[in-house]
């Protein structure tokens, strides 16, 4: 069974060079397309455009999931 990733579970913070990269790769373990044309820091339009593209259908259908290595976790 997984675990909740979170300061309480001494769970390793994000590195804050690069949060898009961070956060395309939960879009992928998600399901969803990656956002290519996001600056580096730029979380502002990665949000506009992840959300906009945000598809139900393609999230896995499976109670648990192993993650892989996300990039930008020191």
């Amino acid at each position: 069974v997984g675990e909740k990733l979170s300061k309480q579970t001494l769970a390793a913070p994000v590195a804050l060079a690069n949060p898009v990269a961070v956060l395309n790769a939960a879009l992928a373990f998600l399901g969803q397309d990656a956002i290519a044309d996001c600056a580096p820091q730029d979380t502002q339009s990665f949000w506009q455009q992840a959300i906009a593209g945000w598809r139900l259908d393609r999230v896995p259908r499976t109670r648990s999931l192993h993650a892989p290595e996300l990039p930008g976790i020191r």
